[in-house]
């Protein structure tokens, strides 16, 4: 559908994100963290919030986070909270 309309599709989960960028390299991808980190909805929600939802979308929903966002989402919520996360790579949680 993306395609379709020229939009963005969103994808979280690691295997889809690498097949639809094999298959479909003309399709826009972001990731739940990419809507995070657009910097309308960081001042919209503050740091303190936006640290606080991350932590929890990790924590409670267990979001899955590509690799190259890995350092973003440590440095907003830090490592004793990343630590805590089962569904970051267990490599960035002991970082």
């Amino acid at each position: 559908y993306a395609i379709e309309v020229g939009g963005t599709a969103v994808i979280d989960e690691k295997k889809a994100y690498r097949i639809c960028r094999e298959r479909l390299p003309s399709l826009s991808l972001a990731s739940t963290i990419d809507i995070f980190r657009q910097p309308d909805l960081q001042q919209e929600l503050g740091q303190a919030l936006l640290k606080e939802v991350v932590y929890n979308a990790l924590l409670n929903a267990r979001m899955s986070v590509l690799a190259h966002h890995n350092d973003w989402v440590i440095a907003l919520i830090g490592p004793e909270s990343a630590a805590r996360c089962s569904s970051l790579h267990r490599s960035v949680r002991s970082t």
